[in-house]
């Protein structure tokens, strides 16, 4: 029954979960919003053109950490 306090309990933890991941969707800046946006989009691009969706995320991933070693390097 819904109203067991085991029950209660499981439901409780979900909502917390749930109102923690809002507040964390909530906290995202604006650079990240914008990039993962842009990166949704080519992500769906490459789908389009006939690759794995785990494949462009993984190449998506690998330039970003180029990226990131890249910008490390230069300072």
């Amino acid at each position: 029954p819904r109203s067991t306090p085991l029950y209660s309990s499981a439901a409780s933890d979900v909502y917390k979960r749930q109102v923690m991941a809002l507040h964390v969707a909530n906290e995202m800046d604006e650079v990240e919003v914008a990039v993962w946006w842009d990166l949704s989009r080519i992500v769906r691009h490459f789908e389009r053109q006939g690759l794995e969706r785990r494949e462009v995320k993984v190449a998506v991933m690998n330039a970003a950490l180029r990226l990131m070693a890249d910008e490390g390097e230069q300072k």
